[in-house]
């Protein structure tokens, strides 16, 4: 057997050497890659932070009470955008007697969002003008709370009918052969969910159509519409005694809750809840008047000093009790409370807004002045009657 030739000590030590200098340059051209690497994403991460910072202070400043344009979609907004192709609405810019509709493609729930401050979505306490005339100054008004919270979907008609299901009945064990099964009878009575037109009109000076996109011909339209228009809908989603044209509310359709084991206002409500999960309802929504909650807030660990159950005037805690979300509703008259699954309640969504300007009513071509109408039309469809319940709060003692 032939024996390898030995390789020399020399041969060996480059050979050595280069495969050191090559695994030492991989490593470096390595390192070098991953260097570069790092700076790229570095940059284009604090271009992207630099973007966001922008953005978020743009919105800030658009979303200030006065602030010019806005981030948000208002009706005035999506209204104004309608108006840009509009032959009649330039006819009567230039003051051509007649009318001009505008209908405006937002839904009435997108219609009710409000901007970071709570007030209505591009509301602000200053209304500006042309600087002949000055500025319009606007109400002091609510935000529809509901409308908000509540899921919608759009309808065609003017009458939805549906079947309020119910269930009798549970499953039980045979207990010889032979016998009857338990019997669970699953029912349903039809119902009408009534649509309801709910309108309202204001007046204003010529120069608001001078305005063109400016914000005073907007504000008008959103202080008609996105308040006192959408307030009132927010109302009947409570309240409304339903009938022909109104709309059947939560409160008169709930079913109602006597509490057994509750004495205090949070002890009834949690009382509620429990009953409610223990039929199966998704309970996720407390509708309560501000009031009755404050006096919730207010309640103390004991009477000899300041602590409060609701943490300190400084540092509230959430509305919630129970773990349920508590949504105070002005239009939810003092005293009483209801408990909702929201998945068994929908908003109906049957017009979206429409905004009439016109000024050939009565005498208004004459006096320069401009009549502006805010018409939506919508109902309320609770598919479960149980989904549904009513609290009435003790009175308060002497």
């Amino acid at each position: 057997m032939s024996k390898m030739k030995a390789i020399p000590r020399g041969i060996q030590q480059v050979r050595a050497e280069g495969n050191s200098n090559e695994i030492k340059g991989l490593i470096e051209g390595l390192n070098k890659a991953v260097a570069d690497f790092k700076a790229y994403h570095q940059a284009e991460l604090k271009q992207l932070r630099g973007t966001i910072d922008d953005h978020a202070m743009a919105l800030a400043g658009q979303q200030m009470n006065g602030g010019g344009a806005r981030a948000v979609q208002t009706l005035g907004v999506a209204a104004l955008k309608q108006a840009k192709d509009n032959s009649s609405f330039a006819a009567m810019q230039t003051w051509e007697q007649g009318n001009c509709r505008l209908n405006v493609q937002m839904s009435v729930k997108a219609a009710a969002l409000t901007n970071q401050n709570g007030q209505p979505a591009g509301g602000g306490p200053n209304i500006p003008s042309v600087p002949e005339y000055g500025g319009i100054r606007a109400p002091v008004l609510l935000a529809p709370r509901l409308l908000q919270i509540l899921p919608s979907r759009e309808v065609q008609k003017d009458a939805v009918q549906f079947i309020q299901l119910n269930a009798t009945g549970d499953a039980a064990e045979q207990i010889h052969e032979g016998d009857e099964k338990a019997e669970i009878e699953l029912g349903g009575a039809l119902k009408v969910a009534n649509i309801a037109t709910i309108a309202g009109h204001t007046t204003a000076s010529r120069q608001v159509l001078d305005d063109g996109e400016d914000e005073g011909l907007q504000q008008k339209i959103d202080n008609t519409l996105t308040t006192k228009t959408l307030l009132r809908l927010d109302d009947q989603l409570i309240n409304g005694p339903g009938g022909q044209g109104r709309i059947h509310g939560l409160l008169p359709q709930a079913t109602a809750f006597a509490p057994v084991i509750g004495e205090t206002p949070a002890d009834m409500i949690g009382e509620m809840i429990v009953t409610m999960v223990n039929e199966g309802y998704g309970t996720n929504l407390i509708l309560m008047n501000p009031m009755d909650w404050f006096k919730l807030q207010l309640t103390r660990v004991n009477e000899t000093d300041d602590e409060y159950v609701f943490g300190s005037p400084t540092a509230p805690l959430a509305a919630s009790l129970w773990s349920t979300r508590i949504v105070p509703v002005p239009s939810l008259a003092a005293g009483n409370v209801l408990g909702l699954d929201t998945a068994h309640v929908t908003v109906l969504d049957r017009m979206r807004a429409s905004v009439l300007l016109s000024n050939s009513h009565k005498d208004y071509f004459t006096r320069n002045l401009v009549l502006i109408l805010a018409e939506l039309r919508a109902g309320l469809e609770v598919a479960d009657a149980k989904a549904v319940r009513k609290l009435a709060l003790p009175a308060p003692g002497p």
